[in-house]
C-alpha cells in the first residue's frame, strides 16, 4: 500500500498545482470533467482500484482543500476490524 499511497499523492499533487485544489472526485485524476486548467490524465483507472478490487473511497473536507481517501478493506465497508478495517491514505487536512 505504500507505493500506492506514493503514486497517489503524486497523481493528486500534480492535479492540484494544475486545477489549483483538490479533485473533489477521484474520477477526475482520470477523466476530463470540463475543469479549467485540467491536463491529464492524471491517474489511470487501475490506480484508483485497492488490493480487493474496489474503488478507494475518497471525500474532500467541507471546505475543499483537503481530501481523505481510504480502501474499505477486504469487506468493502466503512470501518471494520482485521482484514476488514479500513486502511487510510490520506487523512483530510484544512
Amino acid at each position: 500500500m505504500e507505493a500506492t499511497k506514493a503514486r497517489l499523492q503524486m497523481q493528486v499533487s500534480a492535479f492540484v498545482l494544475d486545477v489549483g485544489r483538490p479533485p473533489t472526485d477521484i474520477e477526475e485524476l482520470v477523466r476530463d470533467s470540463g475543469i479549467n486548467g485540467w491536463a491529464g490524465p492524471y491517474a489511470r483507472a487501475r490506480d484508483l482500484v485497492d488490493p480487493w478490487g474496489r474503488r478507494f473511497f475518497y471525500r474532500t473536507t467541507v471546505d475543499g482543500k483537503g481530501f481523505q481517501v481510504l480502501s474499505l478493506g477486504r469487506d468493502g465497508r466503512l470501518g471494520g476490524d482485521g482484514p476488514d478495517a479500513d486502511i487510510e491514505l490520506f487523512e483530510p487536512n484544512s
